[in-house]
């Protein structure tokens, strides 16, 4: 299970960060008169007895309020089910997978970049699933705060052809419009992980300007 916030050369496509805080104000500032709203309700349902201002407002905030981390486990537990994405993503829905446009992994793991849409996202995952065997995956840490929602944790893969099991951590970062993601973000050990295919032959790397080329 893999990637929720992409872009890549084609920067044209970078939802600039004042753009996406403007839509996070208004957000904001919609979410906050339907509470205000729902609040009204409790209070006329109370037969508007004054004083208790702050639990109407509470119970409206618990009312309103989606879980935002259930609606992106639930994406992640169907994303073989088509529909089951179209109804918790926006049409145009962003996901970056490892890197926003890395030809030469991208050769390796052919779902890696920048993709658009529900369907996107389903085919990214049959193609994984073609590559690898799933042996373990699992979140071990949850952050939601307002519109976004981020998990952490590990998974370990097995290559469907060379049979080599990579243990990898991972973060994924969603981002909402309303109670519909619009954005994914996945990360892992792409290093690890693309080295699960690997076969023969050595790779030469020159990191350290002070050290020496090295074969790995």
């Amino acid at each position: 299970m893999a990637s929720t916030a992409k872009m890549s050369r084609n920067i044209g496509s970078r939802q600039p960060a004042a753009d996406v805080e403007e839509q996070d104000r208004t957000l904001l500032s919609t979410r906050e008169q339907e509470i205000r709203n729902r609040a009204y309700e409790i209070y006329l349902q109370r037969g508007g007895q004054p004083g208790y201002e702050l639990e109407d407002w509470l119970q409206a905030e618990r009312e309103l309020s989606p879980n935002l981390t259930a609606v992106l486990q639930e994406l992640l537990q169907n994303t073989s089910n088509l529909k089951v994405l179209q109804q918790l993503m926006t049409p145009d829905v962003t996901y970056v997978s490892l890197n926003f446009d890395n030809p030469e992994l991208k050769k390796i793991e052919p779902w890696t970049g920048t993709h658009k849409g529900p369907r996107a996202l389903f085919e990214v995952f049959a193609a994984i699933q073609r590559f690898w065997k799933t042996l373990d995956f699992k979140v071990t840490d949850t952050i939601e705060q307002g519109s976004r929602v981020a998990l952490f944790g590990s998974f370990t893969y097995k290559s469907n052809v060379t049979g080599k099991e990579i243990t990898s951590p991972f973060g994924l970062l969603a981002r909402f419009e309303g109670d519909k993601v619009a954005y994914l973000q996945f990360l892992e050990d792409s290093y690890g992980t693309a080295g699960s295919f690997k076969t023969v032959g050595a790779t030469r790397f020159h990191s350290d300007p002070s050290g020496k080329e090295i074969e790995v």
